[in-house]
């Protein structure tokens, strides 16, 4: 099961095949530059450097997403036994979860400190609202249009993160099988996803790394040619 979460709250909840067919999350789950975004999107900062999505009406993308699909929908061959995992089975359940309401400043400090690339924001019920990255934060430092708008690098740093995370984010259930949560971390370009319990709330984190591990553990050498 997959959600899409924003600074509302729940904004979907479903397969992800109808995920795929919910017109107000193809921004969300096709590949994108991160922007800052307010109000689940609805209203983005007037210089917001951003990258559109490619039009899903567009022949090519159609056939894209028909291809994911067909993949998802096939069985798991012998040898991919990964596939079959639940997310439960590897996610990490000690989750750096950062506040909507954390400066920039204690972001980028504990993304650093912990050396992880990106982290689920949460609002102070502790539901997912959006995910920051550091890429995402070293941009707002250097930034020429921040420094168009003469706003010094303290005043970037005293910001809060519902000001400059990636919302709406999809998240997903343990229970998921991995094998789907491959074809979303590819189709969004996500590094990761939150592993949301029945509420919203945060119970751990399945990335890229976390799935290519399992993968290479499960497939015998000779697999790979």
């Amino acid at each position: 099961m997959f959600s899409v979460y924003g600074a509302s709250g729940r904004l979907f909840r479903g397969t992800l095949e109808q995920l795929r067919q919910v017109a107000p999350v193809h921004s969300v789950d096709r590949t994108r530059a991160i922007e800052p975004v307010w109000r689940d999107g609805g209203d983005m900062a007037p210089d917001t450097i951003a990258t559109r999505p490619a039009d899903p009406g567009q022949p090519g993308d159609m056939r894209h997403r028909e291809a994911l699909a067909a993949y998802a929908s096939r069985p798991v061959p012998v040898g991919q036994r990964w596939g079959r995992m639940p997310v439960g089975d590897i996610m990490v359940h000690e989750v750096l979860t950062l506040r909507d309401t954390d400066p920039v400043s204690r972001a980028w400090r504990q993304l650093d400190q912990r050396q992880f690339g990106q982290a689920p924001v949460v609002n102070t019920a502790g539901v997912l609202v959006g995910m920051v990255t550091l890429a995402r934060l070293a941009m707002l430092y250097t930034s020429s249009q921040f420094e168009e708008r003469a706003l010094a690098r303290t005043s970037i740093a005293a910001q809060p993160l519902a000001l400059c995370m990636l919302t709406p984010v999809p998240s997903v259930a343990a229970e998921a099988d991995l094998r789907r949560v491959a074809g979303l971390l590819l189709e969004s370009a996500l590094p990761g996803l939150a592993v949301v319990d029945e509420d919203g709330r945060v119970t751990g984190f399945v990335s890229r790394s976390d799935i290519l591990r399992v993968v290479l553990d499960d497939t015998s050498i000779d697999q790979w040619g």
